[in-house]
């Protein structure tokens, strides 16, 4: 039955997040009762509000040859021949059609409705309201529209199985206008359980599975499409979740604007056994989306308040984050491939545009943790690893880069460190405008083991460079403070130091080359400025 595929989404979402956020309990879908119940007398009166009347004889006309079929109108049996079964309310003006062994359709209490069951052990009902349209097409095929006004449900193919407004013997009330298609084995949930869950539209083919705005109260207008094998959620479970819009395929699960309150707008696709995420869990988290593909996982806006406009993308293996679990953590962007893990704005409060992008097994973050760490990116390959604006405070516009193995970090920790650059590859690491206070504009360059730190520590250390290769140590204007304009050079386990740890040092050079080569410029004190090391 679909509702064990329902049920299955239990703790999916914190099982694959991977970045802390809390185990989502949702409650299981009530279990749907497809068999009709047999031997009941329904024979009985023909009073008003009673349910079908039988006529004498079986009736005929147009369905005289099927050994199976019942038809009922307006509390009138109109055909009654084999182990079908069809019943409606007098005076309510619904139409009931089964046709196939013991195949089922009841329209009773509901006005205007019409339930048709055809196949073997199909089922449709319609119960609890106005206007509502149950098809059940198929062997062992179920449909269901009630508990509120102007649903329809359709559900074709063999083990079929679509749901709108309610399920049979279910809860829920005043969930109107919702839309269940289901095809080829798929499961549809639209508009299902809890109540005015209004406009929902749930469409599933080829054992995909579909539930839009289900579950939680005033959850409308969501859009749900899964296929072959995929699940898709929008808008299910929590308050007033509207316009979430969830779609997957071959073995996708996505899920977007589902659990929290008020979370809108937001869009979830995955495919290929990919995971995406947007919009759930928190508050007021809208226009979140997430794209997940070959197995990666996406998550966008997840948890937290106020979490918007953010995107991730992820495949092949990989997992993207962006603007998930802090507070007003906007328009960050997230893309990971290969195995590359990337993180923008997560955690942290207000943390905003912000990029990150992981390939082959890199990892990046951009403006995590903390607050108001804006415009900052990370880019990392290869096994390599950036960190841009992270931890601290208003650090912002700041850029690391990594590959083959090196490590970048870049305007981390510390306060309004920003448009700080590192870049680091093969092995290298490279540091600038970390910790301290409004260290800015300084750059850090490494590559082949080398270590090159600038700007780190201290404060208003700006304008700094350091470049280290092959092995090489080069620190240019760190700890101390107002060092400006420094630059340090070391290659060949050369160590370098220029414009640190004094007060106004600035504008000193040093290079270093070799194993035993060391040369410092403007080091410790105050107003050391202009130094060169080696002498010319």
């Amino acid at each position: 039955m679909g509702n064990a595929k329902y049920i299955g989404r239990v703790g999916a979402l914190a099982v694959a997040l991977g970045v802390g956020a809390g185990v989502v309990a949702t409650a299981a879908m009530p279990v749907v009762a497809v068999a009709k119940p047999h031997g009941t007398d329904t024979s009985s009166t023909t009073s008003p509000g009673t349910s079908t009347s039988k006529k004498t004889g079986g009736g005929g006309g147009s369905y005289s040859g099927e050994a199976n079929v019942s038809v009922s109108v307006n509390g009138v049996q109109k055909v009654d021949k084999g182990t079908a079964e069809a019943l409606t309310t007098k005076g309510e003006r619904s139409t009931a059609i089964a046709r196939g062994d013991y195949s089922y359709a009841d329209a009773r209490y509901c006005t205007g409705c019409t339930a048709t069951a055809t196949g073997t052990g199909a089922t449709a009902i319609t119960t609890g309201g106005t206007n509502n349209n149950a098809t059940a097409l198929g062997d062992y095929s179920t449909a269901f529209a009630g508990n509120g006004d102007n649903n329809t449900a359709t559900a074709t193919g063999n083990y079929t199985e679509a749901y709108a407004g309610g399920i049979p013997n279910g809860t829920g009330s005043g969930n109107d206008y919702n839309t269940a298609t289901a095809t080829s084995g798929g499961v549809a949930y639209s508009g299902v359980g809890g109540s005015n869950n209004d406009y929902n539209q749930a469409t599933a083919s080829t054992d995909g599975l579909a539930s839009a705005g289900t579950d939680g109260y005033g959850n409308t207008s969501n859009v749900a499409t899964a296929s072959d094998g995929g699940e898709a959620y929008a808008g299910v479970t929590g308050t007033n979740n509207d316009f979430n819009e969830a779609t997957a395929t071959t073995g996708g699960h996505a899920e977007a604007g589902n659990d929290g309150s008020e979370n809108t707008s937001n869009f979830a696709e995955a495919s290929d056994g990919g995971a995406a995420y947007a919009g759930t869990v928190g508050s007021g988290n809208d226009s979140n989306r997430a794209i997940a593909s070959d197995s990666g996982s996406a998550f966008s806006g997840v948890g937290g308040t106020d979490n918007d406009f953010n995107e991730a993308t992820a495949t092949s293996g990989a997992l993207a984050s962006a603007g998930t679990q802090g507070d007003g953590n906007t328009s960050n962007v997230a893309t990971a491939s290969d195995g590359g893990q990337a993180y923008a704005g997560v955690t942290g409060t207000n943390n905003d545009f912000n990029q990150a992008m992981a390939t082959t097994a890199g990892h990046a973050e951009a403006g995590n943790d903390g607050s108001e760490n804006t415009s900052n990116v990370a880019q990392a390959s290869d096994g390599g690893g950036a960190y841009s604006g992270n931890l601290g405070t208003g650090n912002d516009f700041n850029q690391a880069t990594a590959s083959f193995g090196g490590n970048a970090f870049s305007g981390v920790a510390g306060t309004d460190n920003d448009f700080n650059q590192a870049t680091a590859t093969t092995g290298g690491l490279a540091n600038s405008g970390y910790g301290g206070t409004g260290n800015t504009y300084n750059v850090a360059t490494a590559s082949n083991a080398g270590e090159a730190y600038s700007g780190v520590t201290g404060t208003d250390n700006d304008f700094n460079e350091a470049t280290a290769t092959t092995a090489g140590h080069a620190e240019a204007g760190n700890g101390g403070s107002g060092a400006t304009y420094n630059v340090a050079d070391a290659s060949d386990g050369g160590r370098a130091y220029a414009g640190i740890l004094g007060t106004d040092n600035d504008a000193n050079h040093a290079t270093a080359s070799g194993p035993t080569d060391v040369q410092q410029a403007g080091v410790g004190g105050t107003n050391q400025d202009g130094q060169i090391a080696p002498l010319p």
